[in-house]
């Protein structure tokens, strides 16, 4: 065997086992109280505009322009 060979083969053993005894980061297990505040905004803001579509169909017509305006104002709270 040569001993360039050699040398090459041990390196790459000695990567490998590195590679295994790796830990992996854990997955963040606290979610902070200023992100649960932006998901529950989020989601009570999904649940108004559903709620808004869902009563499109019993609107009067005279109502529509005052729709309209709801639904983009919710729209842009979403987008914050």
């Amino acid at each position: 065997m040569n001993i360039k060979e050699d040398i090459a083969r041990q390196e790459q053993r000695k990567k490998d086992l590195s590679n295994v005894f790796k830990t992996k980061t854990a997955p963040k297990m606290r979610i902070s109280t200023k992100e649960r505040i932006e998901q529950a905004e989020k989601a009570q803001l999904q649940k108004i505009l559903q709620a808004l579509h869902d009563g499109k169909r019993t609107l009067p017509k005279d109502w529509e322009r005052g729709y309209n305006a709801a639904v983009t104002a919710v729209e842009l709270a979403l987008t914050k």
